[in-house]
């Protein structure tokens, strides 16, 4: 009698802890970002979603049998910074990947959260947006003239910037 107590209150336990798994997003960014839309809370400022690209991005006839495309969400620091420029930089051969110094000031910092989900309260104005990962820091895209990562913020506006911490192949 004492062992099937047992028993049962072991399988009651594993029920609830498999019944509890969080949602796998891997290669669902677009279902991602609608989600994490819902957890908006600020009146002004950027908010986002920041995921992770691994594996081989190549163009593929047939099936493949490993180290294909993979997007998940990650949970990383993300800065944003008074505008930044590539002519900022004092070294030659720029890289968006791997930034060890940002020569502009530090406006706000947030972290994203499992879901890859963040937002920032930010003034009216114009910022460029990095986020750091395991340590190593990236930009995100050119605006055309140089400026790195560039986001506009008016009066009332909230704007959506989606990160990706690029280690894919292509």
């Amino acid at each position: 009698m004492k062992y099937t107590r047992i028993t049962i209150l072991c399988i009651i336990l594993l029920a609830t802890l498999c019944s509890c798994t969080r949602e796998n997003w891997a290669n669902k960014t677009d279902q991602l970002y609608r989600q994490n839309k819902k957890y908006i809370t600020i009146k002004q400022g950027v908010w986002g979603t920041v995921t992770r690209r691994t594996g081989d991005w190549m163009p593929y006839l047939g099936e493949r049998k490993s180290g294909g495309p993979n997007e998940v969400p990650i949970k990383s620091k993300v800065r944003a910074y008074e505008p930044v420029s590539l002519a900022d930089f004092e070294r030659e051969g720029i890289s968006i990947y791997n930034i060890t110094d940002v020569p502009s000031k530090l406006v706000a910092e947030t972290t994203s959260d499992r879901n890859g989900f963040f937002e920032m309260n930010l003034q009216p104005g114009e910022y460029s947006l990095f986020v750091t990962y395991n340590g190593e820091t990236q930009a995100y895209g050119f605006d055309g003239i140089g400026n790195i990562g560039k986001i506009a913020i008016f009066e009332n506006d909230i704007v959506e910037f989606n990160l990706v911490v690029d280690n894919a192949c292509y």
